[in-house]
């Protein structure tokens, strides 16, 4: 395979409307992935819009802490991440 796995433009049609089509190989993603993919696009839009910054920033330091920590530090973020999403349910 070559080329990129997922491409993305964003277009311009006027001021204040835009375009982001999405290409992505069918090898990287399915149903599941491409439901995250839409509702963090959505999450960022909206933070964006309100001029708050990114909710998602949690999530990155959370993987990298996972990078580098031990299984232990993974089972406690894993934990605390689906007791809070099940108290926001």
């Amino acid at each position: 395979m070559s080329g990129p796995l997922l491409r993305a433009n964003l277009l311009r049609m006027e001021p204040q409307k835009h375009l982001l089509p999405l290409t992505i190989q069918h090898i990287v993603s399915d149903g599941w992935s491409m439901g995250v993919l839409h509702q963090e696009l959505f999450t960022l839009y909206e933070a964006f819009v309100q001029g708050q910054p990114s909710p998602l920033l949690s999530c990155l330091s959370n993987m990298q802490i996972l990078r580098s920590g031990s299984a232990n530090t993974f089972r406690v973020i894993f934990w605390q991440n689906s007791l809070t999403i099940g108290v926001n349910n």
